[in-house]
């Protein structure tokens, strides 16, 4: 996800929360900054495709906005989450 204008935390998951989040699912394991960079990645990656795929459903259905039905119908094989999805969506 390097760049070379510099830009890279601005399309980045902030590594507090990911550091958080490992703390928290792994409370005693230590984990290599080259692990927690990759774990960044990995979630930065997702998270833009998945994006990716709820905008195309969004134009598909010629709505402005991505709702999180669109997030939901472009689950990318992840099927198996979306009880989970829908769950975290009635907490926000």
């Amino acid at each position: 996800m390097a760049s070379s204008s510099g830009n890279d935390d601005d399309l980045t998951i902030p590594r507090a929360a990911i550091n958080k989040m490992i703390k928290e699912t792994l409370p005693n394991v230590r984990v290599a900054n080259d692990a927690r960079e990759l774990v960044v990645n990995c979630c930065t990656e997702f998270i833009h495709l998945i994006s990716s795929e709820a905008n195309e459903i969004c134009n598909k259905s010629e709505k402005k906005t991505i709702s999180p039905e669109h997030v939901i119908q472009g689950s990318l094989g992840f099927g198996s989450y979306i009880s989970e999805v829908k769950e975290v969506l009635q907490e926000c």
